[in-house]
């Protein structure tokens, strides 16, 4: 009677357990009676980069010779799907083709252009030439202006129009007149209204205050404040009297021609 032997065949397994392949950096299985080594990604005792492949071809796989750990960086640009492409421009759509990104700009209806938030809006190009506040003219602004300035509608900052303890003048660049001055004052640099001592009286015939009178320039009254009334000398008569003399001038020198002459 002959004895048979049994001998096992390699690769052949019942269940994990006769597959362990001594490497601590691979998974071992047993699928169809076939013993299975899939390398383990987060293996933390690796020798060489061809232990660390996650199978993703977007990583960069090594393994690293100062902890001897997996390590998988991702590698830029590349791309499984469209949804991994993102440059951070919300007015571009990524594109995945053969593990690569690539970016064409969203594409929007004529008139329009792409906003800031990946949407189409009619198109409008900002004016904000010298300006610094104030509306650009497509619903944003130029800028805006510090604590206690204003914007006037020239886009200009300046100081808000405060008229407190001031008599004239206007308190920026912008503001209207807090007041005006009388005749015969000005508006000094503290914008109070002081006597002008550049004012010139009207001397042609104007109305204008004389020592607290009215003097009306053409030989009317002259109210002294005594309720008297005085004729007052006039323009014409200052003429009149400059011809009489001539006359008589002319006169006295014919005389002495004359008696010359006898």
């Amino acid at each position: 009677m002959t004895a048979s032997l049994n001998s096992s065949i390699p690769g052949c397994c019942l269940d994990a357990g006769d597959c362990d392949d001594g490497d601590a950096c691979t998974d071992d299985s047993c699928a169809d009676n076939a013993c299975v080594h899939d390398n383990n990604p987060d293996c933390a005792d690796c020798t060489s980069d061809a232990q660390c492949d996650d199978g993703n071809i977007c990583t960069m796989d090594y393994c690293d010779p100062n902890d001897t750990t997996c390590k998988h960086g991702p590698i830029q640009n590349c791309c499984n799907v469209d949804d991994d492409c993102d440059d951070g421009n919300a007015c571009h759509v990524g594109h995945c083709q053969s593990n690569d990104c690539t970016f064409t700009d969203l594409e929007c209806d004529p008139g329009q252009v792409c906003n800031p938030d990946g949407g189409c809006e009619d198109s409008c190009i900002p004016d904000c030439s010298n300006k610094e506040c104030g509306p650009n003219g497509c619903g944003g602004f130029c800028g805006e202006c510090e604590e206690g300035w204003e914007c006037n509608e020239r886009g200009v900052c300046f100081l808000a129009c405060d008229c407190t303890g001031m008599e004239c003048g206007a308190p920026s660049v912008g503001c209207p007149e807090c007041g005006t001055c009388d005749s015969g004052e000005t508006c000094n640099e503290m914008f109070q209204c002081v006597s002008d001592p550049n004012f010139v009286p009207d001397e042609g015939g104007g109305v204008q205050d004389v020592a607290g009178g009215t003097d009306t320039g053409n030989g009317g009254s002259d109210d002294k404040g005594g309720g008297g009334c005085t004729a007052g000398a006039s323009g014409g008569s200052n003429t009149g009297f400059a011809f009489l003399l001539m006359v008589f001038g002319l006169a006295a020198v014919l005389r002495r021609r004359a008696q010359v002459r006898s």
